[in-house]
């Protein structure tokens, strides 16, 4: 799939309203941060978050250590502490969440810290999480989750049309057009979800059955 900057999606909004001389190029750029906010949660972390999450280990005991600086949260598909065996392999069995005070084995969140209880011994485990999205500056910024066109992108250039959806509602509401205002979020919302409805969900490995004793 192709990455474009929001240079593109200027253009492509241009050609649409024509004129973009009186939008602030601030403004523009606050537009396309809330749209690839929304994007990332409603699209990518929402249908395919496994393209996104991030992995780092941590050595559990009780007691509160830092969670990674871009770390956001642990609720979608695939998140949380995973331990690993002995031999450092790493096993599926998940930490559960506890609370403050809590004898159990696994760990609660407060902010920028995770706390482990009920493990009095040093435990290697892997944390996967969705980290946070770095917001736009500038107009050579791509529509990537890290604004490089090295990191995974949030909505691919084939679908450059949603955004240019999503900075019309912005427009309409910026230039306080009352008339076209819900007209536009329609238009946006529907073709959000409509992107979001044909999303990959499928994962790059698939499970086959093994017929091979059957004779």
């Amino acid at each position: 799939m192709a990455t474009f900057t929001l240079t593109d999606a200027w253009n492509s909004f241009s050609r649409l309203k024509r004129d973009l001389s009186d939008v602030p190029q601030s403004t523009f750029i606050e537009w396309m941060n809330f749209i690839a906010t929304e994007a990332y949660h409603t699209l990518s972390l929402g249908c395919d978050p496994e393209r996104f999450l991030k992995s780092s280990s941590y050595t559990a005991i009780d007691g509160s250590q830092n969670l990674p600086t871009d770390f956001e949260s642990v609720k979608y598909n695939g998140c949380g502490f995973f331990e690993k065996e002995a031999d450092g392999t790493q096993s599926d069995r998940r930490l559960v969440l506890t609370n403050f005070g809590s004898s159990q084995k696994g760990y609660y969140l407060t902010d920028t810290q995770v706390t482990f209880t009920g493990i009095p011994n040093s435990l290697p485990v892997t944390l996967k999480y969705s980290p946070e999205i770095t917001l736009f500056t500038a107009l050579g910024d791509y529509f990537t989750l890290g604004k490089l066109a090295t990191d995974p992108e949030i909505i691919s250039k084939d679908d450059l049309e949603v955004i240019v959806l999503g900075l019309d509602m912005f427009y309409c509401r910026w230039d306080e057009d009352v008339e076209m205002e819900p007209g536009a979020t329609q238009k946006y919302e529907a073709a959000l979800n409509n992107l979001a409805s044909h999303y990959r969900r499928t994962p790059n490995a698939y499970k086959t059955e093994d017929f091979s004793v059957i004779y």
